[in-house]
Formats: structure tokens, C-alpha cells, sequence
């Protein structure tokens, strides 16, 4: 090797999609309010560094939040055969838990099929495929 390339990083904000506004930055965005650029914003314009501190912390708040219930659910209803299938695949409402917390789950994005049926795997139970009577 001759010598060495440095890569510069294009730090850059997008509003409006794909083909909106690129507004170039001299540093990547601040992630949070503990970022000291959070309280030295002074031009409150688009993208200024409080907004966009705050935004990110918001977020960063929602996805916690949301793992938070997710776990909360794994855990509650481990063990409950939320969603049930028959053998052809239809929704089979008789074999599926009536429980309230399986009812919120089946309604909400928070507990999917394929997050119970990987539990139900790790714990070693088997789906119900006929009907015992």
C-alpha cells in the first residue's frame, strides 16, 4: 500500500421521503438531551439540534417502551395457546385461550403468531392438530 484513504462520512438530514430536502450537516444529529449541543441551540430552524435531540429521545423512548411491553406479554401469557390453527391452517377460535390477556394480545401488534409459536417450541409444547373426542 502506497498510502492511506480516509473516508469523510456525508453526515445529512432528509425530509419529505427519498427525493425531499437533504439538508447537509457538519455532524451526525444529536441522539439524545444529554448531548451538550441540546442546550447550546440557540436558531430554533428546521433540523436544529434541540428538535432533533428531542426527537430522537422521544423515539428511543417509544422503542423502549414498546420492548418493554412485548416482554411483558412473553411473559403473562407464556404457556397460553394464544393463537390456534386447525390442520388445513384456518383460525381455529374453540382450541385458542379465552383469557383476556390473549384477547388484548390477539387484537394489538405486540404478540404476533410466530413470537408465541417460537415460545411454545422453546418450551417444548406441541400444537393440539385433531380433536381429542
Amino acid at each position: 500500500m502506497t498510502g492511506s484513504k480516509e473516508i469523510a462520512i456525508r453526515h445529512v438530514a432528509r425530509f419529505g421521503g427519498f427525493r425531499g430536502v437533504v439538508l447537509p450537516l457538519s455532524a451526525p444529529l444529536p441522539e439524545n438531551t444529554m448531548d451538550p449541543r441540546w442546550l447550546a441551540c440557540a436558531s430554533h430552524r428546521t433540523a436544529c439540534d434541540c428538535r432533533e435531540a428531542e426527537f430522537g429521545e422521544r423515539i428511543n423512548e417509544y422503542r423502549s417502551d414498546e420492548e418493554q411491553a412485548k416482554k411483558v406479554f412473553a411473559e403473562v401469557l407464556a404457556g397460553h395457546q394464544t393463537f390456534a390453527y386447525t390442520a388445513t391452517g384456518a383460525v381455529d377460535t374453540v382450541a385458542q385461550c379465552k383469557c383476556s390477556g390473549c384477547e388484548i394480545a390477539r387484537r394489538t401488534y405486540f404478540r404476533r403468531p410466530w413470537d408465541v409459536d417460537a415460545d411454545r417450541e422453546a418450551a417444548g409444547l406441541v400444537e393440539r392438530t385433531e380433536v381429542p373426542f
